[in-house]
């Protein structure tokens, strides 16, 4: 909290006196009279007699700290301030010190003390009780504490937070059976996850694929069963992680409407073709037992169209 320090002059004089203080800003030629009755961190107060002020504009609602504009008699003076009370003797406002260049005070000199009679004694601007209230709170001066104090302060609240994440933390945690299950799950997703890409990374690139066709008298055979049967096994180098799975030596399909089979993640090797037609009973192969297909890793193979009208070996 900033500390401010308000002043406030309260000065008895005469009546010639009354406003005899010179307020020079620096957006005025000519200084301008009045009786300073605060001095604020950020304004300073002044009381303007009736006599001197031509016209007072108001704005209630701005949302500037200053939004009224007072004119005075001399040299049509315009005085941009916030203005805090009227009455038939003055004007009460306050003006940005920024935009103060001095300040003259004039302190009359002592005179008795007058009786107390009603309306005697110096003007002083009328100021609602809560606006004096507020203007109390946020000009309030901090008491300064001693280095022990502040350090026993500061002691104090580290305490109060360590206590409450303590609290917290206690809260949260689980039972240690809980927490081995949630652990337990958590690894087996972690590895099964692991597991999926490295299965995903081998298909691609240790595994082939073969894609061929099927025909009957050059037309397209669908529903053509295909098997393709390892002759020899190629090896296959192993990864990074050593993965290394169980791979079959036989794969089987079956044509589409236009003829073609498909198969994905071959492992690579020599194989030879086999099919078997709709209307027979019989798996059907080239009379020759030289592979029919080498499967590479991470490439597709594209054996040559099998033409079943033609006598091969049963």
């Amino acid at each position: 909290m900033r500390n401010i320090v308000a002043i406030t002059l309260l000065l008895l004089a005469p009546c010639m006196a009354i406003y005899a203080d010179t307020i020079e800003l620096k957006s005025l030629e000519e200084g301008f009279e009045g009786k300073v009755i605060e001095l604020a961190q950020d304004y300073i107060g002044v009381a303007i007699s009736e006599k001197d002020v031509k016209s007072v504009t108001i704005h209630p609602n701005a949302q500037q700290a200053y939004p009224d504009i007072v004119s005075l008699h001399t040299s049509d003076t315009k005085l941009e301030c916030k203005v805090i009370s009227v009455s038939p003797d003055n004007i009460g406002i306050r003006i940005p010190k920024t935009e103060v260049l001095s300040i003259h005070v004039v302190f009359a000199p002592e005179v008795a003390k007058p009786e107390k009679t009603v309306g005697a004694g110096l003007p002083r601007p009328s100021v609602p009780k809560q606006e004096i209230e507020k203007e109390a709170e946020t000009h309030a001066v901090e008491q300064p504490i001693s280095r022990e104090a502040a350090k026993e302060k500061i002691k104090k609240d580290v305490i109060q937070e360590l206590r409450a994440d303590k609290a917290l933390e206690e809260e949260a945690w689980p039972s240690p059976q809980v927490f081995k299950e949630e652990i337990k799950k958590e690894l087996k997703e972690e590895l099964e996850e692991k597991q999926e890409v490295e299965e995903k990374v081998f298909q691609e690139t240790k595994l082939g694929r073969v894609e061929g066709k099927i025909l009957r008298k050059w037309q397209p055979l669908p529903d053509c069963e295909v098997r393709i049967l390892m002759l020899v096994k190629a090896k296959i180098p192993l990864t990074k992680s050593f993965y290394q799975p169980e791979l079959p030596t036989e794969y089987e399909g079956i044509t589409d409407s236009e003829g073609y089979y498909h198969f994905i993640n071959v492992a690579p090797g020599e194989y030879k073709i086999y099919w078997k037609p709709p209307t027979e009973s019989c798996w059907i192969r080239r009379l020759d037992m030289k592979p029919d297909i080498i499967v590479e890793g991470g490439k597709t193979t594209y054996p040559k169209d099998i033409e079943t009208f033609k006598r091969v070996l049963n």
